[in-house]
């Protein structure tokens, strides 16, 4: 009896020295080491205020986390405290699992200083040395996240404030999804919203995200109008509404966005923006509530070294400013669901009169003026070389004799030149006249007559219409 009382506490006072070294010694050895490594892997200061654990409920505690920039001091990332409860299934697992984890006041500095190259590029070399772990609930409050681009010509930026939310399920397990929702504020405006499923390990990446940005304000955004579209903004509001979804290497995203009151500004020079009908599309696009409604579609794959999602998204954008100007009815024709081709209004042959079917393609076209008030439509008569003179020579013949007047058999340039302006003037008389449309809005315009039309199908008696900005 004696020698078992004996054993047993010998056994509970090994238990509280190895319990005492866990929760007081090594502590202080992990904190000392890992600071030292770091710093000597990364060249950038650590400070750990205080590392705790207790072994018998598994709680280990970190406070006054910082990590400074590289060959500077200041902070590039940092947090108030992180209390984290293991699990006892990390020694099943062969790796952390954490059941529960705080995150209080998370800090992350983000710094663009060149077309790919941001203040955090010389720890990306680390990204595949970071350990797996899975984390069964994590909640994070109160996060900042700064970000400074000094690359753009100007200057930006921003500060999401406020971010906070929780992440479950985080795990290294092949097919199993974490649940993400997050939310925070742009400049103390703006709000963001991020929901969904991810699962962020290498070799298993995936993720399924709605991102909701409502309220930015667009004039702060002017250094990267003014360098890839060419204006500054003087006025308007953005908001957004993504769904990204990444599996197998491959991201597909929908961006519905919504600009309200979009006022461009002064002119900036930008090689990147050459060329680009800008005003034009802005146009075409804002209705006239002042309203801009766009659906842009991105595609990529995301191991490409030139794959960023901020490039992808501005090309997308750039095909659409390259549209407005190539096709212009095309973009209008999507947003006001035409079925027939509104690019031009066509006649009989050697006629000048507007069918009742054509008369209805001008109702539409007038509403879609008075929709979209900085709009303007030159027109452009033309005739069919082969079907209009034998037409329009037959034409004036029974006019002619209606008028008991000598019957006159030559159709030539001026002529034809006649009809293709009286064609013009009559669909301006129509427009102006019966639908009320602001005469400055419907301009004459001359060209060669005889062009054949570019789209197949397209009649050679027309009048074309070329869509302008005011």
């Amino acid at each position: 009896m004696k020698r078992w009382l004996f054993g047993a506490l010998a056994a509970l006072c090994g238990t509280l020295l190895v319990a005492g070294f866990v929760a007081l010694v090594l502590p202080a050895v992990v904190k000392s080491q890992t600071v030292k490594r770091v710093e000597a892997a990364t060249g950038r200061s650590l400070a750990i205020g205080g590392l705790s654990f207790n072994p018998f409920t598994w709680l280990v505690e970190v406070r006054d986390f910082r990590f400074s920039e590289r060959g500077a001091d200041e902070t590039f990332a940092a947090f108030a405290g992180v209390r984290t409860t293991l699990s006892p299934t990390s020694l099943f697992r062969r790796e952390p699992v954490i059941a529960e984890a705080r995150i209080a006041s998370p800090y992350l500095r983000i710094v663009r200083t060149g077309e790919s190259a941001y203040n955090f590029s010389d720890l990306l070399k680390w990204l595949p040395r970071i350990p797996r772990l899975s984390v069964d609930d994590l909640t994070v409050t109160g996060a900042t996240l700064e970000f400074t681009d000094r690359h753009v010509a100007g200057g930006y930026a921003a500060s999401l404030r406020t971010l906070e939310g929780e992440i479950r399920g985080l795990s290294s397990e092949a097919g199993r999804l974490a649940d993400v929702d997050l939310r925070g504020r742009l400049e103390d405006q703006a709000t963001l919203q991020v929901t969904g499923r991810v699962h962020p390990y290498r070799g298993h990446v995936f993720a399924d995200l709605a991102v909701k940005l409502t309220g930015v304000s667009l004039p702060p955004l002017s250094p990267y109008s003014g360098t890839y579209l060419g204006y500054a903004v003087d006025g308007g509001q953005l908001s957004l509404d993504a769904r990204y979804r990444i599996e197998h290497g491959k991201l597909d995203g929908e961006n519905r966005i919504f600009i309200d009151q979009l006022a461009l500004g002064r002119r900036i020079e930008s090689d990147r923006a050459a060329g680009l009908p800008v005003r034009l599309a802005v146009a075409l696009l804002k209705d006239r509530k002042g309203e801009v409604r766009l659906e842009l579609p991105v595609t990529g794959r995301i191991g490409d070294l030139e794959f960023r999602l901020g490039s992808v998204a501005g090309q997308a954008l750039r095909t659409l400013f390259i549209t407005a100007e190539a096709s212009p009815f095309a973009l209008l024709q999507s947003r006001f669901g035409w079925a027939e081709d509104m690019g031009s209004i066509g006649f009989a042959p050697g006629s000048a009169e507007l069918s009742p079917a054509e008369q209805e393609k001008l109702r539409k076209l007038a509403a879609a003026l008075d929709d979209r008030p900085a709009l303007r439509v030159a027109l452009l008569g033309f005739v069919d070389p082969e079907r209009d003179p034998d037409a329009y020579r037959e034409a004036l013949s029974r006019e002619e004799r209606m008028k008991w007047v000598p019957v006159r058999t030559v159709v030539g340039d001026p002529e034809l030149r006649s009809l293709a302006e009286a064609r013009a003037a009559a669909v301006r008389a129509f427009l102006v006249g019966q639908e009320q449309v602001d005469p400055a809005r419907v301009v004459l315009k001359s060209g060669d007559i005889y062009m054949a039309p570019s789209q197949a199908g397209t009649a050679g008696s027309r009048v074309a219409f070329e869509v302008e900005a005011e």
